[in-house]
């Protein structure tokens, strides 16, 4: 369903739209899910924030009350400042980035166990390729453990 219905939707709009038209969109999608694209961080801190107000427009009016104690407003706020401070460094931080640099040492964090990572070379970098790394299309680098990037 993942490879077939995108190709016969594409398929669909070319001979419904044109080649133009597709050819657009194709460029869109590109610059929204092919780059690195803070438009994402953003809608996503205006949905936290969101949803921030509206816990403290509906729910905290009820604090305290015969469940929870007013001495829980700390997990609470702690949780929410934990949340955004997170987010925040996993957006910030490097994600993980091998270059020539430091190949050897991502190489030796994790050794390759021949039965899921094999000691290859990158096709696109060119470089050895560290165990449980990929290469990232959007920026251009392999990335090791690929985890938030």
């Amino acid at each position: 369903m993942t490879t077939s219905l995108p190709s016969k939707a594409v398929r669909f709009l070319r001979v419904s739209v044109g080649e133009a038209a597709v050819a657009k969109v194709e460029r869109a999608s590109n610059a929204l899910f092919g780059q690195r694209n803070p438009i994402f961080q953003v809608f996503a801190i205006v949905l936290y924030l969101l949803g921030v107000g509206v816990f403290f427009v509906e729910a905290a009016p009820a604090i305290p009350n015969r469940y929870v104690g007013s001495w829980q407003w700390i997990p609470i706020v702690a949780t929410l400042a934990v949340n955004i401070v997170s987010f925040t460094l996993a957006c910030a931080r490097d994600p993980g980035i091998v270059d020539g640099d430091n190949v050897d040492s991502a190489c030796a964090l994790f050794r390759p166990d021949q039965l899921l990572f094999f000691e290859t070379t990158c096709r696109t970098c060119q470089q050895r390729k560290p165990a449980r790394s990929k290469h990232c299309s959007a920026c251009g680098h392999c990335i090791q453990m690929m985890d938030h990037h």
